[in-house]
């Protein structure tokens, strides 16, 4: 799991599914975007749901989100760097 912290905030690294993606092909093209790395998915934990208040958004009361989880591995035994793609 990745965390990136902001503004004294802590979210999970992600993205979003693209139109007509499907959620795991989403864990793949981000995975591969952000880390550099191929997974196979072994497990999807399911949904979770989560709110919280925005950070000084004007015009916007709360936000909300669906998040899914999934348990990955690397497809190799060691990462390797985005130069060093199979």
């Amino acid at each position: 799991m990745v965390l990136i912290a902001v503004e004294g905030e802590w979210f999970v690294s992600g993205g979003t599914v693209l139109n007509s993606e499907a959620r795991t092909e989403a864990v793949h093209r981000v995975i591969e975007e952000e880390l550099g790395v191929s997974v196979t998915i072994d497990y999807c934990f399911g949904p979770y749901e989560y709110f919280y208040d925005p950070l000084e958004i004007e015009g916007i009361d709360s936000k909300y989100y669906i998040v899914t989880v999934y348990r990955c591995r690397l497809d190799h035994e060691t990462p390797l760097r985005n130069s060093e793609k199979v």
